[in-house]
């Protein structure tokens, strides 16, 4: 029987987390259709089973007034041991925009994966419309097969741009890591907090602060705390990139043996003893 510390962790990684489409009505020019998706992988120890997670979220957007509506969410749990897709229930999904871009090594701690999204509320006149809300953990459990959500830090919490907060795992518990904002070509300043306990919010501990070169940011973390950093040599898309390691205590950076003109990427994961079987319903 797979253990929890066999378990493996993955993140689909997509060029865009979201797809933009005229709608084909007459006179609606200025209504779009927003078409979101995210998934996960992971373990269900309780039925000893390993699932993928995925999501479909559609909105229109009303550019005039800047409405978002929901349209349909659809959630579906695929089960290795059954090699079938089931849907679940999504009416409430509490976020309204997740992006894979913002998950480096993407957290799954005690069945439990999570994302970094923003959550999402209604007016009062209307129950679809959609206003963004504060920057939140969505996270789902594979042996409940239910979505919930874990909040940030206050200081990250109240951020307006979420694209300045990123999710990790350090050391087995769920770390975030909040950057500063600066321009480009300063030195970057990136805070690590620490999660010392699953679900309590006021077990979030500031534990780092590290300081990086102009246009270096972290893209994921080790066990022993050292941060893998991606660092190009400017802006622009032909940009050389390569990769070095941050010791967070020393500030001591030790460049790695690998460069090119592409966008490097982690994933976490853990070695199982089972082999997956081919998937039929996934061909």
């Amino acid at each position: 029987m797979p253990q929890c510390e066999e378990e493996v962790n993955k993140e689909l990684d997509l060029d865009s987390d979201f797809v933009l489409m005229e709608d084909p009505h007459p006179n609606s020019s200025s209504i779009h259709t927003d078409i979101r998706f995210f998934d996960g992988f992971g373990f269900d120890v309780k039925n000893n089973d390993y699932k993928v997670v995925r999501v479909l979220q559609t909105y229109e957007f009303v550019l005039q007034t800047y409405e978002c509506n929901q349209i349909n969410t659809q959630a579906e749990v695929y089960s290795l041991s059954t090699d079938s897709w089931k849907t679940i229930d999504a009416a409430n999904l509490p976020v309204w925009s997740v992006r894979h871009g913002l998950n480096i090594n993407a957290p799954f701690r005690n069945c439990i994966f999570c994302w970094l999204g923003i959550t999402r509320h209604t007016t009062k006149a209307s129950s679809s419309y959609v206003e963004m809300g504060i920057p939140t953990i969505f996270v789902f459990d594979f042996s409940k097969e239910v979505f919930e959500t874990m909040s940030l830090p206050d200081v990250c919490s109240k951020l307006a741009d979420f694209s300045r907060l990123r999710l990790a795992s350090l050391k087995d518990n769920i770390a975030c890591i909040e950057s500063e904002d600066l321009l480009p070509w300063e030195n970057g300043i990136y805070i690590i907090w620490v999660l010392n306990e699953y679900g309590v919010k006021e077990s979030w501990t500031k534990l780092y602060t590290v300081r990086l070169e102009p246009y270096t940011h972290p893209i994921g973390v080790l066990n022993n705390g050292w941060i893998i950093c991606e660092e190009c040599d400017d802006e622009s898309s032909s940009a050389m990139a390569k990769l070095s390691l941050c010791g967070p205590v020393t500030q001591e950076t030790n460049n790695l043996p690998i460069q090119g003109k592409f966008v490097f990427n982690v994933a976490v994961y853990k070695e199982s003893l089972v082999s997956f079987k081919k998937c039929k319903s996934c061909d």
